[in-house]
């Protein structure tokens, strides 16, 4: 039964929250007291206007009365449609000689209620300032993981790299030094992995934290350590089949230029060195042209002309010294065309500068598919000397008798 039930209700600003589990609050009726807490008397409740009438008691209450009276009265009022309250005027709920003993009684259950709720409040907050004294520890980790090429970023002597780290619910950044990398390799990091021959970089994270703090860490990783000179020339190996050997590029480059651009695109001061570059090219074994080549680039003339280079496929056009003037030669890396040879007979230096533009200019018209147009011309003083790969040398005996035949005959 609703009526005569004494409850507690709690005043914010314009709205009144009535003692139940789930918040229910309704406005602030005009007639209302200013009180924070407000102990009263169930006069009725009326269903159809949802109408609930209350007398107030005179009682000083607080907080802890209320979170009693939830605990009294969730259950009871819940259920009620409730949308305001109204304070009626009636005389004193504890004048009636009816009501006195069972008021006293409400008074004396809800006083020990009370006391029992400060008692709890207490022993918890000593609990609390008993924790705060106690500092916390940091907490060491160790864990290992995997990572592949396209999450490491290289630097300067070292190596860094985020990883989200579950303890402090975040990403942080580690790194791994090692004096011999440098920025320059980050283009060229994807050989690392076919080199050492693996697919991930192992990793070892050891770090402390202390609430959701990362402090002291360290990372280790025997992968990365063994980036060195040790590995670096097959590297740059890779670097120079790939960018070099194998060009897409119809231009036609000096080698001087070449070697400095790879120099500063992977930092390796050895590939800045032209006569370096040259011999990795040229290097047994990579080009059936090896006798040929070795041969043009030791009779080349280095100081009237810098070896150029083309892509598509990779060849090379080099400058001899003959009897009567120079000789241009175009020669290609593997693949099986004829070598073309240009003599420049009684041309003397200041001179030869103007004819070498023209004729690699030629070459690159040559070069889109034009050969046969310009053999029909059958120009003065070319000539083409077909490959004939018999014998040991790949015919390279055959190909230097017929060379010379006509570079030096007048």
């Amino acid at each position: 039964m609703i009526q005569g039930r004494n409850i507690v209700i709690k005043r914010e600003g314009d709205r009144l929250l009535l003692p139940t589990k789930i918040r229910k609050e309704v406005e602030v009726p005009a007639n209302a007291p200013s009180n924070a807490f407000l102990m009263c008397r169930i006069i009725s409740y009326d269903e159809t206007s949802g109408t609930l009438n209350l007398k107030r008691s005179r009682d000083l209450i607080n907080d802890s009365h209320f979170i009693i009276a939830i605990e009294e009265n969730s259950d009871l009022l819940i259920p009620l449609n409730i949308i305001k309250v109204n304070f009626v005027d009636l005389p004193s709920i504890f004048a009636s000689s009816n009501h006195s003993q069972a008021n006293a009684n409400y008074k004396k259950d809800f006083s020990y209620k009370a006391s029992l709720l400060r008692e709890e409040y207490e022993t918890h907050k000593e609990r609390e300032e008993n924790r705060k004294v106690i500092p916390k520890e940091k907490e060491t980790i160790n864990i290992q993981i995997e990572l592949s090429i396209n999450e490491l970023k290289f630097l300067d002597g070292k190596v860094c790299f985020e990883h989200y780290i579950s303890q402090i619910h975040r990403k942080a950044s580690f790194e791994i030094k090692n004096p011999f990398i440098k920025k320059e390799f980050d283009s060229i990091k994807n050989y690392f992995p076919k080199v050492l021959k693996i697919n991930k970089f192992a990793m070892g994270i050891q770090f402390e934290h202390l609430d959701g703090k990362l402090l002291n860490h360290e990372c280790t990783s025997p992968h990365i350590l063994m980036i060195n000179d040790s590995i670096f020339e097959l590297v740059e190996d890779l670097y120079i089949s790939d960018y070099i050997v194998n060009s897409s590029s119809d231009e036609i480059f000096s080698l001087d230029e070449i070697a400095l651009e790879s120099s500063k695109k992977i930092g390796s001061d050895s590939i800045k060195d032209p006569n370096w570059l040259l011999n990795k090219l040229l290097a047994s074994g990579k080009t059936k042209h090896y006798y040929h080549l070795r041969y043009l680039s030791d009779k080349h003339t280095s100081t009237a002309f810098n070896l150029k280079l083309t892509g598509k496929p990779l060849s090379f056009i080099f400058l001899l010294t003959i009897p009567n003037g120079f000789c241009l030669i175009w020669e290609t890396y593997s693949t099986d065309e004829a070598t073309y040879v240009w003599k420049l007979n009684n041309l003397d230096s200041s001179h030869l500068e103007s004819i070498i533009e023209e004729i690699v200019d030629r070459i690159k018209w040559l070069r889109n598919k034009n050969k046969m147009d310009y053999l029909k011309e059958k120009p003065d003083n070319f000539t083409r000397i077909e490959h004939n790969y018999f014998g040991d040398d790949l015919g390279f005996k055959k190909w230097k008798a017929q060379l010379e035949d006509y570079i030096f005959k007048k």
